[in-house]
């Protein structure tokens, strides 16, 4: 298991930094380009396409494309 820490700085100004976490699991496969907004869990044996946009948490043993994710 993979826990990262996630500073980002959004812009400069009216806008925040953003603070989160990022938590893959064991046994994951992530495509290239893919994205992963803070705050989301990818569980175990999951498998998640080139380019996709990830921003909600993903159940274990699927595989997972597009933008925005979803299941196939």
């Amino acid at each position: 298991m993979l826990r990262y820490v996630v500073l980002c700085k959004i812009g400069i100004g009216r806008f925040p930094e953003k603070v989160g976490y990022i938590e893959i699991m064991n046994n994951v496969y992530i495509g290239y380009n893919a994205t992963i907004m803070p705050n989301v869990r990818i569980s175990e044996n999951v498998i998640v396409g080139a380019g996709t946009l990830i921003s909600k948490d993903l159940e274990s043993n699927g595989v997972y494309v597009g933008v925005p994710v979803r299941e196939i």
